[in-house]
């Protein structure tokens, strides 16, 4: 297959500095899509000129699929961060061109050609030495191009296919849940409905001082760690002083079978059921413990909370974007539950049900994210089929 230069292709559009700032759009930045995002904010920055019909290649991103064309009908600017050329339409279509730009192999190129250490950026004299197949006779790259977009075509309406198939799963969910909480509770006359303060002791964590802070102890968590109705410990940087724990904050301690809520956001409601082959744990002042008085009762309201019309039809208090709920708004909360024997079947149920449902979920997104990894080799696949 036949190979030529960039230099070939495309050429450096010379870039006037912009006098001043904010008199037009700039980019904010070209995504891993190759998508232009542009801002009006005013930039400290020197700002460059780039006119419509130009690709623009982000030196530190390139390599990730940060490469756009811009079809905009007015100039817009960037910082020295990005690189623009104008494309020699007699030699190769644009859009073919912008299809290789995007293509895996073109990507392994750039990460040869660009240096790694401190400064990473390429630079247009490395750029333009890349080389990209050439197809001489127009009616073949035509063709090729064809090839690659009836391709990309069928797998975007099988993404929106899976898109609309997991929305409707999740969607799924809330109905079950909303149903066995809200609709049930008016029908059943055996279903008895007390304030959560009667039914589980409720204690709020709170941030010791730095020094009682080190490497290894009792991992302490924040809102970030209350990940998929579980805590992660993945990302756990800080640990406290067992000794410091056990003479000032043994009544904060969090065990297994706690559910654990998030009473600062947004958002409001995260939840973390607490396994039993969990470490004890410590938490900040932005999530609450509720521990049931009796153990079968957390898994019923770990489900309820899961619901959410409780948390959401609270009064929430809040400042410079920061909302929160209080130990007494949540102590309140008025919580509906069957009698034992009718309540552990629904938890059963539940349970099978959502670990079915959330493992559609998981094939949908394992399968869009294959199909994000192919787009990538068509135009590989297509010029090699040649």
């Amino acid at each position: 297959m036949k190979e030529k230069p960039l230099s070939e292709f495309i050429i450096p559009i010379k870039r006037p500095v912009l006098q001043g700032t904010g008199q037009i759009p700039r980019i904010a930045k070209i995504d891993f899509q190759g998508n232009l995002h542009l801002t009006s904010e005013i930039s400290k920055t020197r700002q460059f000129l780039i006119k419509p019909a130009s690709i623009i290649f982000s030196k530190i991103n390139a390599k990730n699929g940060a490469i756009s064309f811009y079809e905009g009908e007015e100039p817009i600017s960037s910082s020295a961060h990005y690189l623009a050329y104008s494309i020699r339409e007699d030699r190769i279509n644009p859009k073919l061109l912008m299809h290789i730009f995007q293509s895996d192999f073109f990507r392994f190129k750039l990460n040869q050609f660009q240096k790694s250490g401190i400064k990473t950026e390429i630079s247009s004299r490395s750029l333009l030495k890349l080389t990209i197949p050439y197809f001489e006779e127009r009616g073949l790259q035509e063709d090729i191009l064809r090839e690659i977009e009836t391709r990309i075509l069928a797998l975007k309406e099988l993404e929106s296919y899976l898109t609309r198939t997991i929305l409707s799963v999740a969607g799924y969910k809330s109905s079950r849940l909303h149903h066995v909480f809200m609709e049930e509770t008016s029908l059943k006359s055996s279903w008895q409905v007390k304030p959560l303060a009667t039914l589980a002791a409720i204690k709020v964590g709170r941030t010791p001082a730095r020094e009682h802070f080190q490497s290894h102890g009792v991992p302490f968590i924040k809102v970030q760690h209350l990940v998929n109705d579980k805590v992660s410990l993945v990302n756990t940087s800080f640990s406290l002083n067992p000794n410091y724990v056990k003479q000032k904050l043994t009544q904060l301690l969090i065990q297994p079978g706690d559910l654990l809520m998030n009473i600062v956001g947004p958002p409001l409601g995260k939840l973390a059921l607490i396994a039993d082959n969990s470490p004890f744990l410590i938490s900040n002042q932005a999530i609450a413990r509720i521990r049931p008085f009796e153990k079968s009762m957390a898994d019923w309201l770990f489900w309820y909370f899961k619901e959410n019309s409780a948390i959401a039809s609270l009064p929430i208090k809040g400042n410079a974007g920061q909302i929160n709920l209080s130990v007494k708004q949540i102590a309140k909360l008025p919580i509906p539950f069957p009698p034992e024997e009718e309540r552990l079947e629904i938890i059963e149920k539940l349970t099978h049900d959502f670990l079915m449902l959330d493992r559609l979920i998981e094939l949908g997104q394992e399968i869009l994210g294959h199909i994000s990894q192919l787009k990538n080799k068509i135009t590989e696949d297509c010029i090699s089929q040649l």
